[in-house]
């Protein structure tokens, strides 16, 4: 037993996990480290042998220690409900996704919904699908305490209320989802018909306008997830699809299956939403199926009233006057729009885009001041919003070449965030510069916390290397 015990402590996962099978009779000192293991094999057997006593797991679930506390939920029981309940609002997303797990597992009746519920809002998906599975499983009151949180304005903490709403049991569980996917339509067809009155290039109106079709896209594409739910996600992915990237033919079929999907007031927004032709006719066949603004001012009236804190924060940012300072608003939205010049970022909405700009700093040069020297490691991306700068290979050497100049609105080392390769060229500043900076690691951290984010950067890079590939094989063809 004392070789055992000695085992249990040795640098290799493998003899850990052999000896705790092997002990014959387990103390609960010798087992209660291990429930923090950095192997999560060793962690799991760990628990299932576990012997701690109720007052030891309580002490693990009150420590300090986020190790110690997911350890001790690994086998925390109905006796910890309250305790467990109180990790949900803890600073660490992974603490608190495993101990929404864990409350629905230990103690589905004890479960405060209207505290779980608003979990969905939390930043970390993981903790919002989580929330989204305990209010599911907690029946007809889970449902209505989701339910709550299905207007709201983040498409994220929308998309996992529809989700707790789709999977829960309750009466009214279709009614709430046709609900909001005609609601969703509605606001989508508001936004679009608002477009109208915002020309594009129309300088005092770009805020309001990037904010309206932000709004547009994202009550589309929610009330799309609205539609998975009540009918086959497979058909209404393909549907949505056609519809984005289809030809002529394939538009016409999906827009077919689309009219008879859902109810048949939304069917028909969508269809509509979607549909060739002027925007006036098909606003025209809607009827009165969704309020839409007649007029620039009623749009911008609408928008105020409104709980889409974009297009508010958009009015806001276009109320100061030139020579006036700018507001704040003003500031978030230029950096918005500049994150958004970015290939790499150009699909995000701008819930997404806030979290990447909450990394930034701002930076500033001097004339012939080097931003980024060639061969250094590359971990920042940089947007240049005022000045100019130029891009140099050999920069001060004897073969020293002027690569590009780069204006206002330009940005450079877009794939330094990605991959750990050297610069490729010298970067300096033309005159008084100003930028904003974007550092690599931390948006790889945010990409762990948001991964919704990495499937839109992965469009991006899919998008270039099939350019990449095209370019390669049109010298081919045309021998």
């Amino acid at each position: 037993d004392e070789a055992l015990r000695a085992a249990l402590a040795d640098a290799d996962a493998e003899v850990r996990l052999a000896a705790i099978e092997a002990l014959p009779g387990v103390a609960a000192g010798d087992l209660v480290p291990l429930l923090r293991d950095p192997d999560a094999r060793v962690r799991a057997v760990a628990a299932a042998r576990s012997p701690a006593t109720a007052d030891q797991l309580a002490r693990m679930l009150a420590s300090a220690d986020p190790g110690e506390q997911l350890a001790a939920l690994a086998v925390a029981s109905e006796a910890h409900a309250d305790q467990i309940a109180t990790l949900v609002g803890v600073a660490d997303p992974a603490l608190r996704a495993a101990a929404l797990a864990r409350l629905a597992a230990v103690a589905p009746d004890r479960v405060p919904v209207d505290a779980i519920a608003r979990a969905l809002g939390d930043p970390a998906a993981e903790v919002r699908r989580r929330a989204a599975e305990v209010l599911a499983s907690a029946g007809s009151a889970g449902v209505e305490a989701a339910a709550a949180y299905l207007a709201d304005a983040n498409e994220a903490t929308a998309a996992a209320a529809l989700e707790a709403v789709a999977a829960g049991v309750h009466p009214r569980r279709r009614h709430l989802l046709s609900a909001e996917l005609r609601r969703r339509a509605g606001l989508a067809w508001h936004a679009l018909a608002g477009l109208r009155f915002l020309p594009d290039g129309e300088p005092e109106s770009r805020f309001v306008r990037a904010a309206a079709t932000d709004t547009f896209v994202r009550q589309r594409r929610i009330a799309f997830h609205a539609l998975e739910l009540l009918e086959s996600p497979r058909v209404v992915r393909r549907v949505e699809r056609a519809l984005r990237y289809g030809g002529a033919r394939a538009r016409g079929d999906a827009l077919e299956v689309l009219s008879n999907l859902g109810d048949r007031i939304a069917a028909r927004m969508l269809v509509l939403l979607h549909e060739p032709g002027a925007i006036e006719e098909r606003a025209a066949a809607l009827g009165g199926a969704a309020a839409l603004p007649a007029s620039r001012a009623t749009f911008l009236a609408d928008a105020l009233r409104s709980d889409d804190r974009w297009l508010r924060t958009a009015l806001a940012a276009g109320a100061a006057r030139v020579g006036e300072t700018a507001n704040a608003e003003t500031a978030v939205m230029e950096r918005l729009l500049a994150l958004k010049r970015v290939p790499l970022f150009e699909n995000l909405n701008l819930d997404q885009l806030e979290a990447v700009l909450r990394l930034a700093r701002d930076a500033a040069y001097l004339p012939d001041e080097v931003i980024v020297r060639e061969g250094d490691p590359g971990g920042e991306l940089f947007l240049l919003l005022e000045g100019s700068a130029e891009a140099w290979l050999d920069y001060g050497g004897p073969a020293a070449r002027q690569l590009s100049t780069m204006p206002a609105g330009s940005y450079f080392g877009e794939m330094a965030i990605l991959d750990d390769a050297p610069r490729s060229a010298t970067v300096v500043a033309c005159e008084p510069a100003r930028l904003l900076a974007l550092d690599g690691e931390s948006l790889k951290s945010l990409i762990r916390e948001m991964p919704e984010i990495s499937i839109e950067l992965i469009r991006v890079m899919t998008a270039r290397v099939r350019a990449a590939e095209r370019r390669l094989l049109a010298p081919r063809q045309g021998r």
